[in-house]
C-alpha cells in the first residue's frame, strides 16, 4: 500500500500526538466528556468482568497481550464485542478457537492496537485538525483511518472494512478501551490454511 507524503505526514504528526498524551492517563480523563474512568484498574480487570466483551479478554490473554496491556506503556485498543467476533462466522471462528492458529489471532489483534491514550475527544480533534479523517498506524504495521460518518465515530483498516464505536469508551490503568462493532479483519483471510 502506497501512502502519499500529505498522508504520512498526518499520520506521523497524529503519532507524535498520541505520544505526548500517553504519559499520563489520569490527565486525559479530567478533559473527557463520556469517558468511563477507571485508571486505578487493569485492561484484565475491566475486560474479565464486561460480559459484552469477553471473547477479547479471553483472546487477549491467550495470544499474551493482556500483560503489554498492563504494562508500563500507553496504549488504546479498539476492542471488537463479542457480537463482532460471532460475525466472523463458522470459519473465522473456527480459526480463532484453534489454538494452532494462536499466532494468527495475536496479529489480528495486534492491528486493534496502537500507541497513545485516545478517546473521544482526541480523536475528533485529530479528525478535525486533519480535516475530516486522521490516521493512525497500528502494531501491526497498518494505518487505521478515524472519521466521522453521520455523527458516529468510524475506524476503518486498509482494505476498507469499517467499525463503529459502540459507545464504551474507558481509560484503562495507562491506556484506553474502546468498544466496536467490527472485528478489523476481512473474514475471508481467517479461512484456516
Amino acid at each position: 500500500m502506497k501512502i502519499s507524503k500529505a498522508r504520512f505526514v498526518l499520520v506521523a504528526g497524529l503519532a507524535l500526538a498520541l505520544a505526548a498524551c500517553g504519559g499520563d492517563a489520569s490527565e486525559t480523563a479530567l478533559a473527557s466528556d463520556g469517558v468511563e474512568d477507571k485508571t486505578s484498574e487493569t485492561f484484565a480487570a475491566v475486560l474479565g468482568r464486561d460480559p459484552s466483551l469477553s471473547i477479547a479478554a479471553q483472546k487477549l490473554e491467550a495470544a499474551g497481550l493482556m500483560t503489554a496491556l498492563d504494562g508500563e506503556a500507553s496504549y488504546t485498543i479498539f476492542v471488537p464485542t463479542n457480537a463482532a467476533f460471532q460475525a466472523l462466522g463458522e470459519q473465522g471462528s473456527t480459526l480463532l478457537e484453534d489454538p494452532q492458529y494462536s499466532a494468527i489471532v495475536a496479529a489480528v489483534l495486534r492491528n486493534h492496537m496502537v500507541p497513545g491514550v485516545l478517546d473521544t475527544n482526541a480523536i475528533d480533534k485529530a479528525i478535525a485538525d486533519a480535516g475530516g479523517e486522521a490516521a493512525v498506524v497500528n502494531f501491526g504495521g497498518g494505518v487505521l483511518t478515524l472519521a466521522r460518518e453521520d455523527g458516529v465515530l468510524v475506524i476503518r483498516e486498509a482494505s476498507g472494512r469499517k467499525a463503529k464505536f459502540d459507545g464504551k469508551v474507558m481509560l484503562v490503568g495507562k491506556g484506553a478501551l474502546i468498544a466496536i462493532d467490527t472485528v478489523l479483519v476481512d473474514p475471508a483471510l481467517l479461512s484456516a490454511p
